[in-house]
């Protein structure tokens, strides 16, 4: 749909205002192309505006001189007009099944006149071209945000139906009044009947069209549509667009600087490193170096933003400029993780980035890798065996002390010694980089349940979070870690369901209580249960309860696990011992049986057991890479492996850290599986 045209323009080969198309009556023409005229029509059976786009290729078709009907222009045309406008219809019909709030709604097709015709919703509103016309200045980064996430939302869309919109710029967002913008003007059709043709041009915008769209022989993807998203964002935040593809390659066969200027360079100052960093890799000229698809790009832009000034009726605050992306640099591609000046970590943050410029290549080969990753395990082995050791010799030198209790300098020696060790000790304690527990401020409980009737919940609140391993620098591995935003709070079990709670579930459903191995029921946590019986065991406390309970997805999980810090467990980077239950813990149940839940300290967030016990499902379906951060809860029936977060009392150290992942079927039950469950708050909590 085009909006409006703010002056009056005559167009020719238009059909007159007041025409009728079977219920549908032609009131003006909203705009008009090479492939077609856009009308606003009134439709008499439901009284209501819509917009009404006709097929009309004008290089191949041409309306009869006073009359309504379109012909091809010549005998030789006729095969190409027909195939295009069965691809037309083809379109027609893909797009009346989409339901999306990003994508334009098509209500019927319908064919008159020679040609066929497509009925659209009508909104009051203006195109994004239209909007940068008239404002003459750069987008705010709020807005483009929001811009940016909206169209990537009804991509995702169109990408999850294999099929590509194939004609992404300014002119084809329309951004409708006191709403969301949405996608108009799907160029398939075009596209195939250029492809068709071979001879037809106007196949694609120059400087919105990667260099894929230049050839009709060239694979083209979801990372086509993903180029034009970045060329539009370019045009946002320069207002002018970004340098034309085939100019790029020219230069680039030529041996010659690529004329592109990154919006690293041409926005810089105005705008976040992290959104500009966004662009230029949506930019890329070579397709594999962009966002394979619109997830991606999703993942690394966070949570959703807030509706722009302009067009929300409440004002609400800005997203925070925390994202991850790679960025490619001369010598290749670094990792990125974007900090706002002043915020903690910043200048570890700046210097990190600058090493991995200088020592990309001396410590990014795969043999250097595998070495740092066998120093560090051989010293997470030895780290405590040398602590006892040094702690013995000073509790021995002490001792030696004491024989000479007679002299009042060897007391007084002895009592600074005393007093040193002790600083020594404190300090020691209070290093970050130690395995000690931390213990957060006082956790916020949202229900005490002090009959046991319905689990204790502790509230997560809303904020920044990792997931993944900060150590990793390669962005190909899975762990690589991408930052995110959790914008609402939500409640978490305090600990796992236990085999009291889910025995209530058992008798009130009449369905068979799992076995508890042999180890005891009551406070232990449940077992044997598979990932099915879990989401059974959510329903029906919903139900008891009046309150909205789930298991929690892969991001959840672990941004509550963290407890708000970056280290691989909750208390620190090393295992240590006994804070947790699992092959070498420590703990009295190691290797052998599960724990009473509760019997370790609590996280900075105030759960626990979130590490080791036993492992935990999650509502995600298992991926093979990194963890989709903007996938949904998987319903029941879905047959895909579900993944499985925390370690269990018979898993190695690693396997409980926080961004450690595994999988399983849903229906696997195994005395090393259980569960925990998330309260969904409402809106105002």
């Amino acid at each position: 749909m085009v909006p409006p045209m703010t002056t009056p323009t005559t167009y020719h080969h238009a059909l007159p205002a007041g025409t009728r198309l079977e219920e549908f009556e032609l009131k003006s023409v909203l705009g008009a192309g090479g492939f077609g005229v856009t009308y606003r029509g009134f439709d008499h059976q439901f009284h209501r505006d819509v917009a009404i786009k006709e097929f009309l290729p004008g290089e191949i078709a041409m309306r009869r001189p006073n009359g309504a009907t379109v012909t091809p222009r010549s005998d030789d045309d006729r095969e190409n007009y027909q195939f295009g406008l069965n691809r037309f219809l083809e379109e027609a019909r893909l797009l009346a099944k989409f339901d999306d709030p990003y994508i334009v709604r098509v209500h019927r097709y319908l064919q008159a006149n020679g040609t066929a015709y497509l009925v659209m919703e009508y909104r009051e509103g203006e195109s994004l071209a239209q909007l940068l016309s008239r404002r003459k200045v750069p987008l705010e980064e709020e807005e483009a945000r929001r811009i940016l996430f909206e169209v990537l939302s009804g991509l995702q869309t169109v990408h999850a139906h294999n099929y590509l919109h194939r004609d992404i710029k300014p002119s084809n967002i329309y951004l409708r009044r006191g709403g969301a913008c949405m996608l108009i003007d799907f160029g398939a059709a075009r596209y195939a009947l250029g492809e068709h043709s071979r001879s037809l041009m106007g196949m694609m915008t120059p400087g919105y069209a990667p260099y894929e769209q230049y050839s009709f022989t060239s694979k083209q993807g979801p990372f086509t549509d993903i180029y034009a998203v970045g060329a539009t964002l370019y045009r946002c935040l320069t207002l002018r667009a970004p340098v034309e593809a085939a100019e790029r390659i020219a230069a680039a066969t030529e041996n010659r600087e690529d004329p592109y200027v990154p919006a690293m360079q041409a926005a810089a100052g105005r705008y976040s490193d992290a959104l500009l960093a966004v662009v230029d890799w949506m930019l890329q000229l070579r397709a594999t170096d962009r966002p394979q698809t619109v997830a991606e790009v999703l993942d690394v832009l966070g949570e959703k933003p807030t509706l722009p000034r302009s067009r929300r009726p409440v004002p609400a605050s800005p997203l925070e400029d925390t994202v991850q992306l790679p960025l490619t640099v001369a010598s290749g591609t670094v990792p990125v993780l974007a900090v706002k000046p002043g915020e903690p970590g910043w200048i570890g943050n700046w210097f990190r980035r600058e090493w991995a410029r200088l020592a990309q290549r001396l410590l990014g080969g795969p043999r250097v890798r595998k070495l740092r990753a066998q120093v560090n395990q051989a010293w997470q082995r030895q780290y405590h065996a040398v602590t006892r050791n040094i702690l013995a010799a000073a509790q021995s030198v002490a001792a030696q002390w004491q024989r000479y209790e007679n002299s009042a300098r060897a007391r007084a020696l002895t009592a600074l010694a005393g007093v040193l060790f002790a600083l020594l000790f404190l300090s020691y304690r209070a290093t970050p980089w130690q395995d000690v527990p931390q213990f957060g401020p006082a956790p916020e409980v949202a229900s005490a349940a002090p009959d046991a009737a319905t689990p204790a919940t502790v509230i997560i609140p809303a904020g920044s979070g990792v997931i993944g391993n900060v150590t990793v620098d390669d962005d190909d591995d899975p762990y690589y870690p991408q930052a995110f935003r959790v914008a609402q709070p939500y409640a978490l079990l305090r600990h796992e369901v236990t085999f009291e709670e889910y025995d209530r579930f058992c008798e009130a459903t009449r369905r068979r209580k799992p076995a508890d191995e042999g180890w005891g029921r009551g406070r232990r946590p449940v077992i044997n249960v598979s990932w099915e019986d879990a989401y059974d065991y959510a329903q029906w406390l919903s139900a008891q309860t009046g309150r909205r309970f789930r298991l929690p997805s892969e991001a959840e999980w672990e941004y509550a696990a963290r407890g708000g810090r970056r280290t691989n467990y909750a208390w620190g980077n090393l295992i240590g011992k006994g804070y947790a239950n699992c092959l070498s813990c420590g703990s009295p149940w190691d290797g052998r049986m599960t724990a009473p839940v509760g019997s370790f300290a609590v996280n900075p967030y105030g759960l626990q057991d979130m590490h080791g016990n036993v492992a935990e499902w999650t509502c995600s379906v298992a991926v093979g890479n990194r963890v989709p951060l903007s996938a949904a809860c998987v319903e029941r029936d879905n047959p895909r492996r579900r993944s499985v977060r925390g370690g269990s009392w018979n898993s190695p150290p690693w396997a409980l850290a926080n961004w450690a992942r595994a999988s399983e079927k849903p229906e696997t039950r195994s005395p090393e599986i259980g569960f925990r469950l998330l309260e969904e708050l409402p809106g105002d909590k």
